[in-house]
């Protein structure tokens, strides 16, 4: 990655600032941190239950064989969107002005 000059550094931070100002509740680092978590969760319940009804696919049974694929595709739909609010969330703690955020957090940046 090449380095961001002061004017687009500038630039991001003031823009966050006016994100987090105008909506606080979706660009928070505690709004971010919470559904981090929430993507997080899903991806896992969505994984998890896909490899659960893949197991017990029956030949005989073509529906769970049906669910298994949806969950598989609702989990790796939630994994991408953690992708993404976790790079936001670095973002936010890494361009926001100091003391905006302070680093504090519950998710390690």
């Amino acid at each position: 990655m090449r380095a961001v000059s002061a004017e687009t550094r500038a630039a991001a931070a003031e823009y966050l600032s006016h994100l987090s100002a105008a909506c606080p509740e979706l660009y928070s680092l505690q709004a971010m941190d919470e559904r981090c978590r929430r993507a997080g969760g899903l991806a896992i319940a969505g994984t998890g239950g896909s490899m659960v009804f893949g197991y017990l696919a029956d030949p005989s049974i073509p529906l769970v064989a049906d669910a298994a694929i949806v969950l598989f595709a609702m989990g790796a739909s939630h994994l991408i969107t953690f992708l993404q609010l976790r790079s936001v969330r670095k973002l936010l703690v890494r361009l926001a002005p100091r003391g905006l955020y302070s680093g504090a957090g519950s998710l390690p940046s």
